[in-house]
């Protein structure tokens, strides 16, 4: 059995030294720390990722580019730059559509675009990414196939599969169920789980957090997601983030 912290959507570019103090009061006693998108963005990323492999020695990160993670960068150089930087850390594993194995257990993962349906097409120009990621129209659609494509030949079912967008419908939390921009959060990979049926399915993208089973696998989303004021203090958009999460495989 392996400890896994789980964290995604943690923003760290809106915290004071891009979240150092922050990720210093992360706990240290995991056998893997996955980060599951959205956890800064582009010109911060080689500062950031550095604070996290120093403070977790040579403790496993695995890391999946979020949306965010893309801000005013081509998704060419995005990848080069965690390439670039997984190259440079052996404890830092990017994963896009790729896996590794850690301590016995196989990793599996990729940020898992969401597809193209008639809904993203009809709002895609007033979306974010469409806005903030300068080669959008050219590069999501085409990365959500080519993954679903990799999982469908490679997930298997004792797996650990990482992504940052939602993998199933069912991740939606209920006060969004009806939303039209589900079409640019849910990847929609239901029928491919369905048949490898992972053990476990961690995610973000949602500032919700999940955990629940479903026909064997089970799903967690541990955002913290954006902050707001409060009494004149800055707090997590999710109350519920939990820091300290554990998930055991």
């Amino acid at each position: 059995m392996i400890n896994i912290l789980p964290l995604s959507d943690l923003h760290l570019e809106f915290m004071s030294r891009n979240g150092q103090p922050f990720i210093s009061t992360l706990r240290k006693d995991v056998d893997v720390v996955v980060l599951a998108g959205d956890i800064t963005i582009p010109s911060l990323f080689a500062e950031t990722m550095e604070t996290f492999c120093s403070h977790f020695g040579n403790t496993p990160i695995i890391y999946v580019l979020g949306n965010h993670d893309h801000i005013h960068l081509d998704s060419g150089s995005v990848y080069r730059q965690a390439e670039n930087f997984a190259s440079a850390h052996k404890n830092f594993h990017w994963l896009e559509n790729d896996f590794v194995e850690i301590k016995g257990q196989r990793f599996i993962g990729a940020t898992l675009w969401y597809p193209k349906t008639e809904d993203a097409l009809g709002f895609q120009r007033s979306w974010f990414d469409f806005n903030y990621i300068p080669d959008a129209y050219t590069f999501i659609y085409d990365a959500h196939e080519t993954t679903r494509k990799f999982l469908l030949k490679h997930l298997k079912k004792d797996d650990v599969l990482v992504s940052h967008m939602l993998p199933s419908r069912l991740c939606v939390a209920e006060e969004w169920k009806d939303s039209h921009t589900n079409c640019f959060f849910v990847a929609g990979i239901e029928d491919v789980i369905s048949i490898a049926k992972p053990k476990l399915s961690i995610f973000g993208h949602t500032h919700n957090e999940m955990d629940f089973v479903n026909d064997g696998t089970r799903y967690v989303a541990n955002p913290r997601g954006y902050f707001r004021k409060k009494h004149g203090l800055l707090i997590p958009e999710n109350a519920h983030f939990n820091q300290n999460l554990i998930v055991s495989v």
